[in-house]
């Protein structure tokens, strides 16, 4: 059976403490001081926004040969002074954005440090996981190491070398 309270007729119900309007009044409109630093930092991080969407989205070039010829697309569209996001650029390296200036034969070093850090927090994160597993989270910093600083150096050959420094 749900639960509800009996208001007699002509009675107003209480007024709702709670929800996003009462936090609001509460924590960001409480004093004039209060509704001021609000305003202004509410104005400011609009204004950051809408700058960085307009850089990002507005004034982006996605499809270039090269960084010169995304300034020179972003120039004749939109002036001299004018900036923009070359995400041509980005798209054809993303590999070294996420990984770095590791060569292709060693790739999997810095996947399997990666992967080798998400099984070390999740005995600590999540609840269901055995307490048995929490060696892994020990141990995880010294074979992450190995795995990414120790036999990553390469002779002038292009032949991985161990290197232990």
């Amino acid at each position: 059976m749900d639960s509800f309270t009996y208001i007699p007729p002509g009675q107003r119900p209480k007024p709702r403490k709670g929800g996003p309007i009462d936090w609001l009044n509460t924590n960001l409109f409480s004093g004039p001081s209060n509704t001021a630093i609000s305003l202004v930092t509410i104005a400011a991080m609009s204004w950051v926004l809408f700058q960085l969407f307009e850089w990002a989205v507005l004034r982006s070039v996605w499809n270039a040969g090269s960084r010169g010829e995304c300034r020179d697309v972003i120039t004749s569209f939109y002036g001299d002074s004018a900036t923009g996001a070359c995400w041509a650029v980005f798209n054809g390296r993303v590999t070294e954005l996420l990984i770095g200036s590791y060569p292709p034969v060693l790739i999997w070093r810095p996947i399997a440090a990666f992967a080798l850090i998400l099984a070390a927090l999740s005995p600590v994160l999540v609840t269901t996981v055995p307490r048995s597993l929490l060696w892994i989270s020990v141990t995880c910093p010294f074979v992450a190491h190995v795995l990414v600083f120790v036999g990553s150096a390469l002779r002038r050959s292009g032949t991985p070398t161990l290197v232990i420094s």
